[in-house]
């Protein structure tokens, strides 16, 4: 018989004032690796950015224009693509971002008049009796209750996509309907959590922006105009002077300064879009050169995500034509930027949202693997790529991207800027 072995109290004493130490041991040998493994990083990236060259540019598209190709759910009607190459479900989003490279690749022309309209249909589907798309392939318990995601953030993709398809939403955004009415939705505006998450509410107050700014439009509603009034009322009142934006960084926070850039994105979006002038707008140039890292890419990490990337390309581009303020140095920060976007696209033609990570974007659909490519993350690289060459004037154009839809949202470019590059060239 096998007797157990019983220590004594000493003994006990003795093994338990190893454990912190071997915790230690073990925190500094993770330490140790994450070191490792980003020195490795970092020196592939290094030499990736060091191979770049603009001559590529024309490669990037075509490749990224294969990539999408691969996505598409072939001998079905227009309209149907996955998230992956390793995708086995048709999703709306991937459909929706599908629409916006068609455009962004000027290939909606290559489509028959039918071929559009079979996509438009196919997304238009979707749209329920409060006027919000909804996926049921994609629903789970936040697609109703955040905005970085869900049915709301996809809404606002939507108006978009089906413009570009040469298409209109079916129904009016009813959800929209409590914003109606005198200081409804200054109100809602100034009700929302916004020392909690700013980030996240500029999100919400995009998708509601967006979606307000096209009833506006399309559907001639006086309504949402006057509740478009009421948001940028509210705006106007609380950036902040000092930086240019929504959010405050205490002085030397650098997170803290790269989330107020990535909330101020969002609401300069709607901005743009109505031609509004800027509020201290040579701050907000400042405070988004700010934020570009060594590698060009624009957060606190070294591998800087899609969406931190294009929070600060996008409206320096844009500031560019309303300014004359920093010329030189946002052309010098756009061009290590678009080196850096273009490392990001993989050897199957699509692009990551962050080098060497996983993703999951709201859902397993949109969910992938280190070094994996999706159609959401090849969008909004691309977009960022499309803004970069309307600033920097490039080799017949080496990347001769479409910027042509006129709708609210993330993909409008606006004509006065449009002239203006015509005399720069």
């Amino acid at each position: 018989m096998i007797r157990p072995v019983l220590h004594s109290d000493n003994n006990l004493r003795s093994l338990l004032a190893k454990v912190p130490v071997l915790r230690k041991v073990r925190k500094l040998g993770r330490q140790l690796d994450a070191w490792a493994r980003n020195r490795r990083q970092k020196h592939i990236l290094d030499g990736c950015l060091g191979e770049f060259a603009l001559e590529q540019l024309p490669n990037i598209k075509e490749n990224a224009s294969r990539f999408v190709e691969k996505l598409r759910i072939k001998n079905k009607p227009a309209g149907r693509f996955h998230y992956t190459v390793r995708g086995t479900t048709p999703i709306l989003y991937a459909s929706v971002y599908a629409a916006l490279l068609y455009d962004l690749l000027d290939k909606v022309d290559c489509l028959s008049i039918n071929e559009r309209q079979e996509w438009v249909d196919y997304i238009n589907s979707y749209q329920c009796e409060d006027g919000l798309y909804r996926d049921p392939s994609l629903d789970n318990d936040v697609a109703e209750s955040i905005d970085w995601w869900g049915w709301r953030h996809l809404s606002a993709h939507v108006v978009s996509a089906v413009t570009a398809l040469g298409g209109k939403t079916r129904r009016p955004f009813q959800f929209l309907n409590s914003l109606y009415g005198s200081e409804q939705a200054y109100r809602w505006i100034s009700k929302l959590p916004w020392s909690e998450g700013p980030a996240n509410v500029s999100n919400a107050v995009m998708n509601y922006g967006v979606l307000l700014q096209y009833e506006r439009d399309v559907g001639n509603n006086d309504k949402a105009g006057a509740a478009m009034s009421e948001l940028f009322a509210f705006l106007d009142e609380n950036i902040i002077a000092e930086t240019g934006l929504w959010g405050g960084p205490k002085l030397g926070d650098r997170q803290g300064l790269s989330e107020a850039v990535q909330t101020s994105y969002h609401l300069w979006n709607l901005y743009f879009y109505d031609q509004r002038p800027i509020p201290y707008i040579t701050r907000g140039i400042d405070s988004c050169l700010e934020t570009q890292n060594r590698f060009g890419g624009f957060g606190i990490t070294y591998n800087s995500s899609a969406c931190e990337d294009i929070d600060s390309i996008d409206p320096l581009c844009r500031f560019y034509f309303l300014t004359d303020y920093r010329h030189a140095d946002i052309e010098l920060c756009l061009r290590k930027a678009l080196r850096w976007v273009s490392v990001n696209q993989m050897i199957d033609g699509g692009f990551v949202f962050r080098r060497f990570e996983r993703f999951k974007y709201g859902h397993e659909l949109m969910e992938t693997n280190p070094e994996e490519s999706s159609i959401f993350s090849t969008w909004f690289r691309m977009l960022s790529i499309a803004y970069i060459s309307q600033v920097l004037i490039l080799s017949a154009s080496a990347c001769d991207l479409k910027l042509k839809l006129r709708c609210p949202g993330y993909q409008f470019w606006n004509s006065f800027a449009e002239d203006e590059m015509d005399a720069r060239i």
